[in-house]
């Protein structure tokens, strides 16, 4: 399967924003390009918890490489809160359990909010 990061950025670039697959790849490369286009992006307050999110709100943690760092997207699928991710050891697209602990291992997590 492809890299969490060039799963997210497919994904961006292909519904909403163009540039994104620009900044592609590594997680800090598109956390940074979110960060830097408040325009487009609104950073959302992470609280621990899925409480004020929305599907399509896209985290981050970590910045390392590899298993260092992830990007997803977070989905609801009949109220429960899931993400849409992509991964070296697993198919390209697939939908699991939201697990916050797993992003927060990685280091401070950041949500990100397509504005438009």
């Amino acid at each position: 399967g492809a890299s969490c990061d060039a799963f997210v950025s497919m994904v961006m670039s292909t519904t909403v924003d163009p540039e994104f697959v620009k900044h592609c790849c590594g997680v800090v490369n598109l956390a940074n390009y979110m960060r830097s286009n408040p325009d487009k992006y609104e950073k959302i307050t992470y609280n621990g918890t899925t409480d004020n999110m929305q599907p399509g709100d896209i985290m981050t943690a970590g910045t390392g490489g590899g298993a260092g760092a992830h990007i997803q997207i977070y989905v609801e699928i009949n109220g429960e809160a899931k993400v849409a991710n992509g991964g070296w050891s697993r198919t390209t697209g697939v939908i699991e359990p939201m697990n916050l602990s797993i992003m927060e291992s990685l280091g401070p997590v950041e949500v990100f909010r397509w504005k438009g």
